[in-house]
């Protein structure tokens, strides 16, 4: 009989059932994309009925916001609490970034489901919201800059948020069709690029 977690099929509590479905949906996502993946496919893919899907999350729509939501929580619980240790602006950023290599290494199908292609494929509300994660994302990044390098226009720190975290986004893609590559390396390139303009910024 088929189990999730140690509990046998028709006795798995709630909470463990809806992390097994986040789990199966968001590798069926990476692979398939949201469009070619259903709430029939998810459901099969677990050994569950329809209507447990629909019982947890809704719909697809709210299965994949919630695939992002636990994405995007678990690589800013990395980065923030990686950049808590360090004492100044360069080792932040070293930090963040071995911290977001880290996460993209550790689970590529989930950077992918975060950061893929899908934008054009999804409602508009679903859209909005992952806009919205990744928003919050770049103003703990500011927040920093801010704080290391204070004076500026809000609007520039945000500017130089989003600069450096697209370097990373556009990195890691190229990391991950690049074997060879060590996470190391990656990290010192990343800051390398990036610590001209960071440094200059925070005058160090």
């Amino acid at each position: 009989m088929p189990q999730v977690a140690g509990f046998p099929h028709g006795r798995v509590p709630g909470e463990v059932r809806q992390q097994q479905l986040l789990d199966v949906a968001e590798r069926l996502f990476a692979e398939r994309g949201y469009r070619a993946t259903s709430i029939e496919g998810i459901a099969a893919a677990a050994r569950v009925t329809r209507p447990v899907v629909y019982q947890h999350f809704g719909s697809k729509e709210g299965v994949y916001l919630e695939v992002l939501r636990r994405a995007r929580a678990q690589m800013e619980k990395l980065i923030f609490e990686n950049m808590a240790t360090a004492t100044d602006v360069q080792s932040r950023v070293r930090a963040a970034a071995d911290a977001y290599f880290r996460f993209v290494e550790l689970d590529p199908d989930r950077f992918r489901v975060l950061f893929g292609a899908d934008a054009a494929s999804v409602p508009s509300v679903v859209a909005e919201e992952a806009k919205q994660l990744h928003l919050r994302t770049e103003r703990g990044w500011a927040a920093m800059l801010s704080e290391a390098a204070p004076g500026y226009d809000q609007r520039f720190y945000q500017a130089v948020a989003h600069a450096i975290g697209g370097a990373g986004n556009q990195l890691a893609k190229w990391w991950l069709r690049t074997p060879g590559v060590s996470r190391e390396q990656l990290v010192d390139w990343y800051c390398e690029i990036t610590w001209g303009g960071i440094g200059a910024i925070a005058g160090a």
